[in-house]
């Protein structure tokens, strides 16, 4: 984070996207694949205080607000992971709001349906409560809108029927 607040002192706001910003960084590494990994390494982190979970969604926004034209997938990845983080936290309205604002902006996603439906069930540090179907529902809603990487969407649909009929969680 120490990085980051330095990195943030040298980005102008002609730096929109993260590749525009990769000037004022002389990793061993890109820019760009720093950035995420720090988003990653906040999640990890988040696992054993939850402190970091907030700094990830802190993170997170200022890296939004900061590179607005950065590729689209990244931009869905950070908003995934704040949304993530705050189930993580307990704080399902806030995450259920992040999440639908979420598949407002990238509709054809499969990963932002599916991320919001791994609350319910898969993703082990949310602290909803199991809700198989509410899951599904999810899920579903990716099938009708006929997003890319609808195979993505049916494997983890079987995968929560398979866990629903062993009745875990």
């Amino acid at each position: 984070m120490k990085v980051w607040e330095h990195l943030k002192r040298c980005f102008t706001p002609e730096m929109k996207s993260i590749n525009d910003a990769e000037k004022v960084f002389s990793g061993l590494q890109s820019l760009h694949n720093w950035c995420q990994d720090l988003e990653m390494e906040l999640g990890n982190a988040g696992l054993k205080d939850p402190v970091f979970y907030e700094k990830r969604m802190e993170y997170c926004r200022e890296f939004c607000k900061l590179f607005p034209e950065t590729d689209k997938l990244i931009i869905e990845n950070m908003k995934r992971a704040e949304a993530e983080s705050y189930f993580a936290l307990g704080l399902v309205e806030q995450g259920e709001k992040a999440f639908q604002a979420l598949v407002s902006e990238f509709p054809d996603s499969a990963w932002a349906y599916i991320g919001w439906g791994d609350m319910y069930w898969l993703y082990k540090e949310s602290k909803a409560p199991c809700d198989y179907d509410r899951a599904e529902n999810i899920y579903r809603l990716a099938l009708e809108r006929n997003v890319a990487g609808r195979e993505d969407v049916l494997d983890r649909l079987r995968m929560l029927e398979e866990e629903r009929s062993k009745g875990n969680r």
